[in-house]
């Protein structure tokens, strides 16, 4: 369906679940990629899937399939270096999902970053890979400091329900919630509101007027 819409490639995660050897997780990576016939992003986030994708993984499926990059997301930040070495090395790139340390990330030689933050503060993340990768002039630690508060404060809640929040804040419409939200997740999901919005009016960050949460 990907190819029929006309996507350039696919991101992978690993089966989630049951337990998965490296050499079937390695297996289903190939499979995939042979039925696909799209170049493939592989996707690391052992939090949610409960499985890492080792080096050994990614050297493996880099040399027999069309990888052109692995998204590094989660606790294990120091993977980011591992892993851009590997990219030199077998011609794929990094993404990160580490939005609250952009910075780090572009110091570190990744290509860009795929992230929750990007719904609620574009702008920001924008700016960062225009100063650290293109080399325009500006000063990044404040916007870096709002970005970690950004953060900060819709971490109170997990994901995808504190996206959403941050996507009000800012006056815009974040649809339906499809998982069931508890009364106190929405007395911190207005909390969320509250905050964010007098982070966006210090910073200076426009809110649309047309939706208002």
């Amino acid at each position: 369906y990907a190819k029929q819409v006309g996507a350039k490639a696919v991101g992978l995660m690993p089966p989630m679940f049951y337990p998965v050897s490296p050499a079937d997780q390695l297996a289903y990576f190939l499979h995939v990629a042979e039925k696909i016939e799209l170049p493939v992003m592989l996707y690391n986030f052992p939090e949610l899937t409960g499985k890492r994708i080792d080096l050994k993984v990614i050297s493996d499926f880099a040399d027999r399939a069309p990888m052109c990059a692995i998204k590094q997301s989660g606790g294990e930040f120091t993977y980011h270096r591992e892993l851009i070495a590997l990219g030199k090395e077998k011609g794929f790139v990094v993404m990160s999902g580490a939005d609250t340390r952009l910075t780090e990330v572009f110091a570190l030689g990744a290509a860009g970053a795929i992230g929750g933050l990007v719904n609620i503060v574009p702008e920001l993340m924008v700016e960062l890979y225009q100063m650290c990768v293109e080399g325009k002039k500006g000063e990044t630690q404040a916007i870096a400091a709002t970005m970690v508060e950004v953060g900060r404060i819709v971490d109170q809640l997990t994901f995808p329900l504190n996206v959403a929040a941050g996507i009000e804040s800012r006056g815009l419409p974040p649809g339906v919630p499809k998982m069931i939200v508890s009364p106190e997740s929405r007395v911190i999901y207005q909390k969320i509101l509250v905050e964010m919005r007098a982070l966006f009016a210090n910073s200076n960050l426009a809110v649309a007027t047309s939706v208002h949460g």
